[in-house]
């Protein structure tokens, strides 16, 4: 399958605005698919407003997103999102949140890792804590989208086309020509990360469904002693997991959205879902979403709060996600 990701927003506060909505949204399309999909956008989108050669979702319509979506909708593709209100957080507790994940980078150091190892994860706790707020922010959004897309789309396929589970294809939209310090450090970051959330909240696979093109190509690996256990639990814990490592190693690039047809779907939905949250865009263009999004308990979008016991009113009385949870595709074929 084919993953591509994209960001709408400058995950910063808007000093003077009710709200600051950044959203960073994944596509997720079927790989026996996409060949007639790039055709079919080629020929839909060869009329629409283009920024320096390229389509931009910024630049388009109500009328021109609904047709995406329904072209999307016709090759089963799925979107998944995480959004963020910026305006609801102050600096400090911003701050406070990057010190922890620093914190928690060298928290399983010790001297049963080889030396050259604990260099490095020092080396990753320096980075993290240079980052600039609004990129630390976003890589919060980026890891937590990560697993959110890949948990949905092989639970999805899995009942329907489980060779799709096979390979994964990731593309996400570059900051620059060559891989920049942030890009490095969350794609060296993200595997740790989601391998240590693994044992907490393990995979979800489906009992019964067939998993034996994934599990050829990523069988399951031990559990690293280091990594901490569930919660609550001193004893129990899984003696393998799923391997983040070849899932997000052997094909992930950082790409030039001029150069994938993907990536530019990814940034139309997104940027069209964020216009959504901060009302500048009529329902027309932003209900037919909801065909794209799976339900579940985050209804396709997931709000990151990155506050302490504070709940954020923007997104609580937010008419927008109640109404894409209506008509949403259900994850079990009927």
């Amino acid at each position: 399958m084919h993953i591509y990701i994209d960001e709408s927003g400058t995950f910063l506060p808007a000093p003077g605005k009710d709200v600051s909505f950044s959203c960073v949204g994944a596509v997720a399309i079927a790989g026996r698919n996409f060949g007639r999909l790039e055709a079919d956008f080629s020929k839909l989108s060869a009329t629409w407003p283009k920024e320096n050669g390229e389509i931009k979702g910024k630049l388009l319509n109500e009328p021109e997103i609904a047709d995406l979506c329904k072209l999307l909708a016709s090759y089963r593709v799925i979107l998944e999102a995480v959004v963020i209100d910026m305006n609801w957080h102050t600096e400090g507790e911003i701050d406070y949140h990057q010190k922890r994940q620093a914190e928690e980078i060298m928290e399983h150091a010790d001297d049963t890792l080889h030396p050259s190892m604990i260099a490095t994860m020092k080396s990753l706790q320096e980075t993290c804590l240079r980052l600039p707020r609004q990129l630390y922010v976003q890589q919060v959004l980026l890891t937590t989208l990560t697993w959110e897309i890949l948990e949905k789309a092989m639970l999805f396929w899995v009942q329907r086309w489980p060779g799709e589970l096979a390979k994964f294809l990731w593309v996400i939209d570059a900051k620059d020509k060559t891989p920049t310090e942030y890009e490095k450090w969350w794609h060296m970051c993200v595997k740790p990360f989601l391998q240590a959330q693994s044992v907490d909240r393990p995979f979800t696979f489906l009992k019964g469904a067939d998993y034996s093109a994934f599990h050829r190509n990523f069988p399951a690996r031990p559990v690293p002693k280091h990594l901490p256990r569930p919660e609550g639990n001193t004893t129990a814990r899984r003696s393998h997991g799923s391997d983040f490592g070849k899932i997000l190693n052997r094909d992930l690039v950082f790409g030039q959205s001029h150069q994938y047809i993907g990536l530019q779907i990814a940034d139309i939905l997104t940027n069209a879902l964020r216009r959504a949250l901060s009302g500048r865009l009529q329902p027309e263009g932003w209900l037919p979403i909801r065909n794209l999004l799976i339900r579940g308990k985050t209804a396709g979008i997931r709000y990151i709060g990155l506050t302490r016991n504070r709940v954020d009113p923007s997104w609580v009385g937010d008419p927008v996600p109640r109404m894409l949870a209506k008509g949403m595709l259900v994850m079990v074929p009927e």
